[in-house]
């Protein structure tokens, strides 16, 4: 189910997949070109700090296939290179209240994840609910500022993780989702 929500100059996309509990929520237009990225972002930081008591895990990052995110499909349609699992072998298991499938700029992470929050003077950490956290890397221009990988996507050709990426998915290499654990769940 999707509900969109139209103006001149910008769109709002929530899409609902109950069946996999996934939940996307999207927003673009010309009104990012015009007022910048950050209003855009603070308004997904703060649907994510409402949905903590709820979610299990949440991600916000910058892409330009609205309907790869729609279907759940933006990881490997339009994101860097992912060194640490393949998505395309990915079995379908949910594993987001347990393992990260990414470092992002802007996290939600829930109680399975509690003990295990990374660390770094490079993160921002909010209590956004009794045992939920927000963490936002210091460095936002760097996840938002610019696309990451090329406008439309290039899944045949994912680019290379840039730098800031590379240091976040150290950061967050306990957690991250690897091939390991969807072959050990299966």
């Amino acid at each position: 189910m999707q509900l969109a929500s139209v103006a001149s100059d910008r769109f709002r996309i929530a899409a609902f997949e109950p069946l996999k509990g996934r939940i996307a929520l999207i927003e673009g237009g010309d009104t990012i070109e015009r007022d910048g990225w950050e209003p855009t972002v603070l308004s997904l930081r703060q649907t994510l700090l409402a949905a903590a008591r709820w979610a299990a895990y949440g991600f916000v990052k910058r892409g330009s296939l609205r309907e790869s995110a729609v279907l759940g499909n933006s990881l490997y349609e339009d994101w860097v290179a992912l060194t640490h699992y393949s998505v395309l072998a990915d079995l379908g298991m949910a594993h987001e209240d347990f393992a990260v499938p990414d470092a992002f700029g802007v996290q939600l992470l829930g109680p399975g994840f509690e003990g295990r929050v990374p660390r770094s003077r490079m993160w921002r950490e909010t209590r956004a609910a009794s045992d939920a956290v927000l963490l936002e890397h210091t460095g936002q221009q760097g996840w938002f500022g610019e696309l990451l990988v090329l406008f439309g996507g290039d899944w045949r050709h994912p680019p290379p993780a840039p730098d800031i990426v590379v240091r976040a998915r150290a950061d967050f290499a306990d957690i991250l989702f690897r091939d390991e654990i969807d072959r050990a769940a299966s």
